[in-house]
């Protein structure tokens, strides 16, 4: 009997030791269950939130990518309606040479000399409606940005480095060079001793 009061004993102190155990754990482990569920719900939200980051930028290049493409087309449309309406003003010019090659085939010198210069009023007509101006160079000061230098000529009567002469016109259009003149550029005279 004792036998079994002894063991009664020794089970009714493993549970309450058990227990105790248990008590001391379970606030711990808790604590880290409640931890890890925080994490965890983070975690789902972060992951939600990258989901709908990587949908917005898949968005935003298909955006892009449509607008680059409409963009393109824009520029090729204006950029046909551009030549369109500058080869519909020259088709005039055309036929003004073709009556002038005509009339020199003909013998007419005093009609060809006519069809040239209504050919050239033609062609300056053109030139000033798109703000195209030939370049005044003659005594000018010669840059780079605007003239192509191909000789140079000995001279005292004009300052050193001032453009003689021109050998092909150059043209802007607006504030931009559209072909840059060909000059003869004045250098010092060496004096004879």
């Amino acid at each position: 009997m004792k036998e079994e009061k002894e063991a009664k004993k020794n089970s009714e102190q493993k549970p309450k030791k058990e227990k105790k155990e248990e008590e001391e754990v379970s606030p711990q482990i808790k604590e880290k269950v409640e931890e890890l569920k925080l994490l965890s719900q983070s975690l789902k939200e972060e992951k939600e939130k990258a989901k709908n980051y990587y949908e917005q930028l898949l968005y935003l290049k298909a955006e892009f990518e449509n607008y680059k493409k409409r963009k393109e087309k824009e520029f090729k449309a204006i950029r046909k309606e551009t030549i369109k309406e500058i080869f519909t003003e020259l088709l005039g010019v055309m036929d003004s040479i073709s009556k002038a090659k005509e009339l020199l085939e003909k013998g007419g010198e005093k009609a060809v000399k006519e069809g040239v210069i209504l050919i050239f009023k033609e062609l300056d007509k053109i030139f000033s409606k798109y703000q195209v101006k030939k370049m005044d160079c003659i005594g000018k000061e010669f840059s780079p940005h605007f003239h192509n230098a191909v000789l140079q000529e000995k001279t005292d009567s004009c300052k050193e480095g001032s453009i003689l002469k021109v050998i092909e016109n150059g043209y802007m259009i607006g504030e931009e060079v559209l072909k840059p003149a060909v000059v003869v550029v004045a250098s010092k005279k060496e004096n004879d001793k």
